[in-house]
């Protein structure tokens, strides 16, 4: 079974201290980000089953990306990105302006924009 939040409906879902395992840049007509994530999942979804789920992130039509991470000395990564904050704005063009926080190790941002975002849980 597959659910999936589509924009603004992602405001149902806490992405915050979930883990970015991976990024892929890919390119089907047109240019897509997509993220694998651990998701932490969430009190109001209890009938998940947490352990067993795939999770990732698919943002289209991707452009404009801008990032940055600093490794902290004495600071351990765990090899994923743990996301502090996930924001999004919606310009007039009906056009989204992406951004990622990360205060652990790495400290950083991902920031880009997209026409069209997904959030999509698989059981």
């Amino acid at each position: 079974m597959k659910h999936v939040y589509k924009n603004e409906e992602i405001d149902q879902i806490i992405l915050d201290e979930s883990l970015i395992l991976s990024i892929s840049w890919k390119y089907k007509g047109h240019p897509i980000i997509e993220m694998d994530i651990d998701w932490c999942g969430q009190e109001d979804m209890k009938e998940l089953d947490y352990p067993k789920l795939q999770t990732r992130l698919i943002f289209e039509y991707a452009g404009n990306i801008d990032f940055n991470f600093k490794h902290v000395a004495g600071k351990w990564n765990s090899g994923a990105l743990e996301i502090t904050s996930f924001a999004y704005s919606r310009d007039n063009h009906n056009n989204y302006a992406i951004v990622f926080t990360f205060d652990y190790a790495p400290v950083g941002y991902i920031k880009f924009e997209c026409s069209d975002f997904y959030f999509e849980i698989t059981e």
